[in-house]
């Protein structure tokens, strides 16, 4: 899934390093590197990467992250943060791979909604959570994440979050709906709040990781 418009503070991280080595943890269908591609080159990496001509992908899993130490400028973790059962141990971890002025950034959807299109992607998530246990984690709100960030800082003011509304558009409602169809438990009062009101992602968090101190 991809995050527009982008946070400010990431596009001014974009700009003032054109060469920074960038890489996009859980990169999947490519939608978000699609978004931040016109301001910088992007190395993928996902446990199964979706094969994207445009990208530089690497096969590697974000615990086992296959480049130098202090070799990284900006680490992108969007919307994979809620899907990983250690990310507060991960948090060190990734920090190892940054240079001496890197960040890393998280982008997350948050729990809140506004109107019926938002809540009916609040309900997809919770049911594609339910499906699939193992894999997929409960959305994480923005107070949460920012409580669970801070728990494990030692550098508070090596953090910077803030919230934004995703314009992006949902695309291909008629397949996601073809596939709420073909579960054994369909999930009638969903796919007709969707057929009529459609779909809207809402609310996003995002937090700002920096070596350099604010």
């Amino acid at each position: 899934m991809a995050f527009t418009p982008l946070p400010g503070v990431l596009v001014n991280d974009f700009l003032k390093n054109p060469n920074a080595v960038v890489v996009e943890l859980g990169s999947g269908n490519s939608l978000f590197s699609d978004v931040i591609k016109s301001y910088t080159q992007v190395i993928q990496l996902d446990i199964e990467p979706t094969y994207n001509s445009s990208f530089t992908q690497v096969k590697a899993d974000a615990a086992e992250i296959p480049f130098r130490k202090a070799s990284v400028d900006i680490l992108m973790v969007p919307n994979l943060w809620r899907h990983l059962n250690d990310r507060l141990k991960l948090l060190d971890y990734w920090q190892s791979f940054l240079s001496d002025s890197g960040v890393i950034f998280i982008l997350e959807d948050d729990t809140e909604s506004s109107n019926i299109a938002e809540s009916n992607y609040q309900e997809l998530q919770r049911l594609l959570c339910r499906t699939g246990p193992s894999w997929r984690g409960e959305l994480i709100s923005f107070s949460d994440g920012v409580e669970s960030i801070l728990s494990t800082a030692t550098e508070e003011s090596s953090w910077r979050f803030g919230s934004a509304k995703n314009s992006y558009q949902v695309n291909s409602l008629e397949k996601l709906v073809a596939m709420l169809c073909s579960l054994p438990d369909k999930p009638n009062r969903l796919i007709d709040s969707i057929n009529k009101h459609g779909l809207s992602y809402g609310q996003f968090w995002w937090a700002r990781y920096s070596k350099e101190m604010f």
